[in-house]
């Protein structure tokens, strides 16, 4: 991912607390922070003004065009595409 890894301790917007990112070539479990609408922080120390949960969930930075076709990722052995 393109993305650096910022200041320990770093306040962001939003974190996105334990979900399984997920890009083409990688996955990791890690926490996000995204400040003014962009991912700002992949793991390390973080805060937030709001945090959500996202444990068990896949984080997707740039699933979020509607208009994208994305294959079912394999989890567990169990395919699966979710639908907003």
């Amino acid at each position: 991912m393109a993305v650096t890894r910022d200041d320990p301790g770093s306040r962001h917007d939003l974190v996105l607390r334990g979900g399984t990112i997920v890009s083409p070539g990688h996955r990791e479990i890690a926490d996000v922070g995204v400040r003014d609408g962009r991912i700002a922080q992949l793991g390390g120390a973080m805060t937030g003004q709001d945090e959500l949960d996202a444990s068990g969930l896949l984080v997707m930075p740039g699933g979020v065009d509607a208009h994208s076709i994305l294959p079912g990722i394999c989890v567990g052995g169990i395919e699966t595409v979710s639908v907003a």
